[in-house]
């Protein structure tokens, strides 16, 4: 992996604010867009977003109007071809391999976090190309915030059933999630911890996602 990624130093490229106001402009023509929530958003300091995932826009679309440079966590295979890591690599962008433990993609998650960036993840780790009520998640947010103490802003993205361009496309986010709101205890914090943080910043993304219904 580490042919793929260089995880030694930290790095906000410069191509990152160039294709954001790029990437904005070709969303709206894509989507009919409607953001909510966007003052939930901390203007300072480190914390995670935590959001389902629908489609291959996702991190643009919450790239675009975070007001705050994102560390999108991707999936390692997107990284094979020399173009997209190119592309994601200066989009800010860091591989992880799904599916077994990645100490490489977290510790520089969390050396993301102590150094006050801003990390979006989609803990589905997949898409839901269904477009249906977000699936069950991953621990990766959880685990996250348990080695950094981090807080969690939990999103939704809601696609409408329209097709073609202009489609509805709704980003919500919720209240901030404090650290110490995810029943971590000082002691163990155990597995069926790391299970129970995942459930409550999950709950709160499908819970949003529903509002859209």
């Amino acid at each position: 992996m580490t042919d793929h990624f260089d995880y030694s130093k930290i790095k906000n490229y410069k191509m990152y604010n160039i294709a954001v106001p790029i990437a904005k402009f070709i969303m709206s023509l894509k989507y009919k867009l409607k953001y909510e929530g966007k003052e939930n958003l901390p203007k300072t300091g480190a914390y995670i977003v935590s959001a389902n995932h629908l489609t291959s826009f996702d991190p643009v679309l919450l790239a675009m109007n975070s007001g705050r440079v994102i560390h999108f966590m991707a999936k390692y295979e997107t990284f094979e071809k020399p173009f997209t890591r190119f592309f994601l690599t200066h989009f800010n962008s860091f591989p992880v391999k799904r599916g077994s433990s990645d100490k490489s993609s977290i510790e520089y998650a969390i050396k993301l976090i102590k150094h006050g960036e801003v990390i979006g993840i989609f803990p589905e780790g997949t898409r839901n190309k269904e477009g249906g009520e977000p699936q069950k998640a991953k621990s990766g947010v959880a685990l996250i915030a348990k080695a950094t103490n981090a807080d969690v802003v939990p999103c939704s993205i809601h696609i409408g059933e329209k097709k073609g361009f202009r489609r509805p496309a709704t980003i919500r986010y919720g209240k901030l999630i404090k650290f110490e709101d995810l029943g971590f205890s000082e002691e163990g914090r155990s597995t069926a911890e790391i299970r129970n943080a995942s459930r409550i910043i999950f709950d709160e993304t499908v819970a949003l996602w529903r509002k859209g219904l």
